[in-house]
């Protein structure tokens, strides 16, 4: 044996080791250093380290003490088809068969309500069905009170935006769990002078799956970003919109699925998801 090679191979393979873990202690100092800190510090010091891959933070960034959630276990919802489109379409359950097309699809002469896919709901009302709100009161609260009528759980769903697209006003709802977003279920309502058209609507069925941990601050998920700029040498002129924590899955199964706490971090050119308990950064379109 040339022990030699042998010595050689052994200090190539310490130095590299070493370069690795000199590598994740500094990262370990930073993450730890900027937690240490006052929250306006930490902050500032991602700010600069953001601003040096061209990156703008022009967002609201949530402060406090790191938040206390849990891994949620996911599925369809449980009623079935007909009793929710009866809600929907305000019939009784016995109603529901003279007008039903199939397993999956109710059609009144005023309105259609489909399931789309398992869990995804649409309702639209035809030419002379669309219901008018009055211009006397806020179309907001007029609109949440229609929508708990009709709409699946919708004591879960927070409004979150109004969206302007071809001359129709899009009423954006996302459903919550404990206060947090859950991002991939959405119910939207479309209105077209003061008339609602119809709604989309994603439900998920979810329960905690284990203990409530504390999540990685906001500061941090945004170091994790910087970092991941750092590694894949992204440096592009981009500003990021939007910090907010929630529920995401990457995978949607056919019966069950877990959902994850996550970072969801909007910018100009995509969206930013960072794993809340494990700082791992995903990449998405916006």
């Amino acid at each position: 044996m040339d022990f030699g090679k042998v010595k050689t191979l052994l200090i190539i393979v310490f130095f590299a080791l070493n370069l690795f873990l000199v590598d994740q202690w500094w990262t370990l100092q930073n993450a730890v250093g900027i937690y240490q800190e006052p929250y306006s510090d930490q902050l500032a010091n991602v700010r600069r380290s953001l601003a040096s891959h061209h990156v703008l933070v022009k967002a609201i960034v949530p402060s406090g003490e790191p938040a206390v959630m849990t891994l949620l276990a996911a599925s369809h919802m449980h009623d079935t088809f007909k009793a929710v489109a009866a809600s929907a379409l305000q019939l009784q359950p016995s109603q529901v068969i003279s007008y039903e097309v199939n397993a999956h699809e109710i059609r009144l002469p005023s309105a259609v309500f489909i399931e789309t896919q398992s869990g995804v709901l649409q309702l639209v009302f035809s030419t002379y069905g669309k219901p008018t709100l009055s211009t006397r009161f806020p179309i907001l609260d007029q609109l949440k009170r229609w929508l708990a009528l009709r709409a699946y759980h919708f004591g879960e769903y927070k409004f979150i935006r109004w969206e302007y697209m071809s001359g129709h006003q899009i009423a954006v709802f996302d459903q919550q769990m404990d206060g947090y977003c859950m991002f991939n279920a959405q119910l939207k309502v479309t209105l077209m002078n003061g008339r609602i058209l119809g709604y989309s609507q994603k439900y998920i069925s979810v329960i905690p799956v284990q203990q409530p941990r504390s999540v990685i601050s906001a500061a941090n998920a945004l170091l994790a970003v910087s970092l991941f700029m750092d590694k894949a040498q992204v440096n592009e002129d981009n500003t990021i919109r939007s910090v907010v924590l929630g529920y995401d899955s990457p995978i949607q199964l056919p019966k069950v699925w877990i959902l994850t706490p996550v970072w969801w971090i909007q910018s100009d050119l995509g969206t930013f998801q960072v794993n809340a308990f494990t700082g791992e950064v995903g990449v998405g379109e916006n």
